[in-house]
């Protein structure tokens, strides 16, 4: 698996958990920035079931 940017999944998160780290330590909180997401948030497209209410095309 691979992030948006290319990079191999595990090495982002080695480098991710070391940036939360260095801040636990009391390393600048910018490291961080580079962790939260600018993108758009997107709609989400889940349903949770309710138990007792129907719901349209609901196939289980």
């Amino acid at each position: 698996m691979f992030t948006r940017s290319g990079e191999p999944l595990p090495v982002q998160l080695a480098q991710d958990i070391y940036a939360i780290i260095e801040v636990a330590e009391g390393r600048d909180p910018y490291l961080l920035k580079l962790m939260i997401s600018t993108a758009k948030a997107r709609n989400s497209t889940v349903v949770r079931a309710i138990p007792g209410i129907e719901t349209e095309n609901q196939d289980w």
